[in-house]
């Protein structure tokens, strides 16, 4: 349903009322669902998600969610290419500009699932020891890596290809699904942030030689 009524060639691309009408439906039916196992006695799939060992990992699955939605709409829009014209600043878009916005965009997906994965299955803490300090690195600073990463990844895309000019600037899954992963990594990094205040944890280390005076009054 929501291919037939939202994607490139559809009837929702031209009318606004079918394309939200089919995503309210759709969220509806999420909601209906949700309901359902809560009444069944199952765990809600918000429940299921929150329950995992990083609050992150919430927002991370919000941010999957969207960049698929952005991801599919942007292969949908390459596989209708030879039926659509699309212009970037004046001129038509030539078939590898197009390419390049599809592989941004798995790419992007690629990395939301490779972090969720990291939330689940790395959580020992790697430690390095030094002479003067100690330096403790996991997972957590690494997602902190790729948030920050996917955060100027999508603001240049967001800046560049949703403007007035840009290749996606008409309201379709495309649109809105750059525009609502963008939102949710801001929440993200935010989320990041409140979890993880330390990124390194230095040690100095108190020196075990003892002071002259206390070395007299022990003689003493």
């Amino acid at each position: 349903g929501l291919y037939l009524c939202t994607s490139t060639l559809s009837v929702g691309s031209a009318q606004a009322n079918v394309y939200f009408a089919t995503w309210l439906a759709f969220g509806v039916q999420v909601m209906l669902y949700n309901v359902w196992r809560l009444c069944a006695g199952y765990r809600t799939l918000t429940e299921i998600v929150r329950s995992a060992p990083c609050e992150t990992t919430y927002n991370w699955s919000v941010a999957l969610f969207f960049s698929v939605v952005a991801a599919l709409g942007a292969s949908d829009t390459y596989a209708a290419r030879e039926e659509l014209s699309i212009y970037f600043r004046g001129k038509e878009v030539l078939e590898d500009v197009r390419g390049l916005g599809l592989i941004l965009a798995w790419v992007s997906t690629a990395t939301c699932m490779l972090v969720l994965l990291g939330n689940y299955s790395l959580t020992k803490s790697l430690s390095m020891n030094c002479t003067c300090f100690e330096v403790t690195l996991d997972w957590r600073q690494f997602e902190g890596a790729f948030v920050i990463a996917l955060l100027a990844l999508y603001g240049y895309v967001l800046f560049v290809y949703t403007g007035t000019q840009g290749i996606f600037n008409q309201p379709s899954n495309t649109y809105f699904g750059i525009w609502l992963t963008f939102f949710s990594l801001v929440l993200t990094f935010g989320t990041w942030m409140r979890e993880n205040k330390n990124f390194l944890k230095f040690r100095i280390p108190i020196s075990q030689t003892t002071s002259p005076s206390r070395r007299q009054s022990s003689l003493r």
